[in-house]
């Protein structure tokens, strides 16, 4: 809604935003407002971003793990 307020302006293409995602699958809808498409990438980024961010303190642990215990203990 911020976005909204802050980028109350209409472009002269039409840009893919993502409405709904879940269970029933994916929507995308096609906004001209460039707050509209700012405001609904910003959540997108920021799965990713949480995404990455899990994924590589994940793979970081088990390496430490692995250099510190016997071969026999490994993970992975």
């Amino acid at each position: 809604m911020a976005s909204r307020k802050l980028l109350p302006f209409q472009i002269a293409i039409r840009l893919p935003t993502i409405t709904k995602a879940g269970i029933g699958g994916l929507r995308i809808a096609m906004t001209r407002n460039l707050g509209a498409f700012v405001g609904r990438t910003i959540l997108v980024l920021g799965v990713v971003m949480l995404s990455r961010d899990a994924f590589l303190i994940m793979r970081h642990t088990i390496a430490s793990y692995n250099r510190l215990v016997k071969p026999e203990d490994r993970v992975l």
